[in-house]
């Protein structure tokens, strides 16, 4: 979850490659992506962290950025979560993604 790298590989996607938009997966749920690493659903427990992210990400261009996520994550599953989560993401993020379920870590391998 490192804002450095993530704005890095945004100005990479963007320059290089040509890329328009670059969408941040706060969706996955994977040990591997969600554990050790604290990426992917994790973020959605780590509000601040996952907002730091999408700022460097942002920083990097002025072109778009997105975010696809869950509607909830473990026992933050209702409405006032995701509409905080998704009001603080909302100065470096226009664009959101919905998966219509919620993630539950540490469920599935």
């Amino acid at each position: 979850n490192s804002p450095e790298y993530c704005g890095k590989a945004t100005r990479v996607a963007q320059r290089e490659y040509g890329y328009r938009e670059v969408n941040l997966n706060v969706d996955c749920p994977s040990d591997r992506v969600s554990g050790k690493r604290e990426f992917g659903a994790a973020l959605m427990k780590q509000i601040d962290a996952c907002a730091s992210v999408l700022q460097s990400m942002k920083e990097e261009n002025a072109s778009f950025v997105s975010v696809k996520c869950r509607v909830g994550i473990d026992e933050h599953d209702d409405l006032d979560y995701l509409a905080a989560f998704l009001q603080r993401l909302r100065p470096y993020c226009k664009k959101f993604y919905l998966h219509a379920r919620k993630c539950v870590l540490g469920g599935l391998t």
